[in-house]
């Protein structure tokens, strides 16, 4: 996501009628649960099978005492009463890259690792995020015949050997995307919008083909820095001004209507969580949640964005293919 450029409007707290959705956007210790009501009635027969905590956009500098907070975030989840076995990371781990010298790059990524490695004993399981894609913009200064350029240099620090991946935990089923490629510097203007949210072909084909490998009485959880849907993006922006409704390419995925249909041919495709906007809502959609979390860096280290706290969300994954999950303020303060 990138820092705005624009107010922000209302965030409107009721469903929006173009997604013919049902969007929640849940207070900071509100829960939830999922799943068709007939398994909602029935769940105190359920199991849990995982719990995990999932952070999004954590955007870490060496300034605004970022690493401290995001140590204090992290201490808050392990010493939870009932702590999460994994973290899920969807990504701008580092503040950016996309438009950013090697120099600092490097490091960000010094600080990502000095804090996780001092910080943290769960183990973690990382999605790519715009920000952690290194050159695309003329800041950058970066040759595209260096090895690090685009998303190497991120894949190689968060020790990512592909772009996308399933991991499996019992009956569930998550499934990590790459949702970020790079928009031609000819389709540009003053060399925006870098980058798009969507699937390359070749991951599109893979994700087809892990879908249909799955036990139907499995789940799924689908994981991407992008949202596939997202009702918040509307307001991101003044995107009604032309008369229309005109969403950034590079806030939701573009290639959302592709998932809507893959999802109506697997239907134990129950959750996708993702990150980017920096804001918290819940759109259910044809028996999908989009589960779209806040960040850790909040307003990127300026306090709650858009009523959105800096936090984190802690999720539960049942046998039953429903989630409950639970967004959690950190006690983040501006510095002094």
């Amino acid at each position: 996501m990138r820092k705005p450029t624009l107010s922000r409007r209302e965030f409107l707290c009721a469903g929006a009628g173009a997604l013919a959705g049902v969007v929640g956007l849940a207070n900071a210790e509100e829960q939830h649960s999922s799943g068709p009501l007939e398994k909602r009635i029935s769940r105190g027969k359920r199991k849990r099978v995982l719990r995990a905590a999932h952070l999004t956009d954590i955007h870490i500098q060496p300034e605004r005492q970022a690493e401290k907070w995001i140590a204090r975030c992290l201490h808050a989840i392990q010493s939870l009463e009932d702590p999460p076995s994994i973290i899920f990371n969807t990504g701008d781990c580092i503040d950016d890259a996309l438009d950013t010298p090697a120099q600092r790059v490097a490091t960000l990524w010094k600080c990502w690792h000095r804090v996780w490695q001092n910080e943290c004993s769960l183990p973690v399981e990382h999605c790519l995020g715009n920000h952690d894609v290194w050159g695309w913009g003329k800041n950058a200064q970066a040759d595209r015949s260096d090895p690090h350029y685009g998303k190497t240099w991120a894949m190689e620090e968060l020790r990512l050997t592909s772009r996308f991946r399933r991991v499996t935990k019992g009956c569930w089923h998550f499934v990590f995307l790459d949702s970020t490629f790079e928009v031609p510097p000819d389709q540009r203007k003053d060399d925006r919008p870098l980058y798009l949210g969507k699937l390359d072909d070749e991951q599109a084909q893979w994700l087809a083909n892990e879908l249909a490998k799955i036990p139907r009485g499995d789940y799924v959880c689908i994981l991407s820095h992008i949202p596939i849907l997202s009702a918040c993006a509307l307001f991101d922006g003044e995107n009604e001004r032309t008369g229309q409704w005109i969403i950034p390419k590079g806030w939701i995925h573009i290639d959302a209507r592709q998932f809507k249909n893959l999802w109506i041919q697997h239907a134990n495709v129950k959750v996708c969580l993702s990150g980017h906007l920096h804001l918290r809502e819940r759109v259910e959609y044809n028996d999908v949640i989009y589960l779209c979390n806040g960040a850790l860096s909040g307003n990127w280290w300026k306090g709650d964005y858009d009523k959105t706290p800096p936090g984190f969300c802690i999720i539960d994954f049942f046998d039953d293919g429903c989630i409950t999950e639970n967004y959690q303020p950190y006690g983040w303060q501006p510095v002094s």
